[in-house]
């Protein structure tokens, strides 16, 4: 679908942010020269990319004449992503989040529990708190009003750097089960070449 039939579908001139969801290989570089269009036409008011690398936002950048603007990671307290955080912050591109809950299986952690019962909130609230205060962007995903009013609220405490140092320390970095599952493979060659099938995500 042509851009400008989906931004009459959503009855507007323009996004606040267009993301390129996948790095595909031979690919991104092309898709990227597009989103460049969009920007420059005025049609998004931002770009950026998700799940890229250090390599593949170097070879970006080194093709690029609009640097991206935001990489949107996997994070949470079970998977830091280290190099391409500080790759990313480094060159000022804003990080956020994807999975920041870690698909709920961190919310019965003792360590962000007790953290939680501490402050007298959620540990929801905790985890965003504790990646909103390393200049993260979370957009927490919830069908529920009140959970989404309680993901809302984390602007009233501050985690300290013993607690940030705990939840930290959670850190595993696994990637989600169906991340590495098509991230890299069916390729005989190594990485990057996977292009995934339509309904796989």
């Amino acid at each position: 679908m042509h851009f400008n039939e989906q931004l009459k579908k959503l009855g507007t001139d323009h996004v606040d942010l267009l993301l390129l969801h996948w790095p595909v290989f031979n690919k991104y570089i092309e898709s990227w020269r597009a989103l460049e269009a969009i920007y420059n036409d005025g049609q998004a008011r931002a770009i950026g990319v998700c799940n890229f690398d250090v390599d593949h936002l170097q070879n970006l950048m080194d093709h690029a004449n609009i640097m991206p603007m935001v990489n949107q990671i996997e994070f949470n307290p079970r998977i830091h992503q280290p190099d391409t955080v500080a790759f990313c912050q480094d060159n000022h591109i804003q990080l956020e989040a994807w999975s920041p809950l870690g698909n709920g299986q961190l919310l019965s952690s003792p360590v962000i529990s007790k953290i939680a019962k501490e402050h007298g909130k959620t540990p929801a609230q905790v985890i965003l708190r504790w990646e909103l205060q390393q200049d993260f962007i979370v957009i927490p995903k919830s069908v529920h009003e009140e959970r989404m009013r309680e993901n809302r609220d984390i602007n009233d405490f501050e985690l300290d750097a013993d607690e940030m140092e705990a939840i930290a320390m959670l850190d595993e970095e696994k990637h989600s089960i169906w991340y590495d599952k098509y991230k890299w493979s069916g390729n005989p060659n190594g990485r990057d070449d996977y292009i995934a099938k339509p309904g796989e995500f």
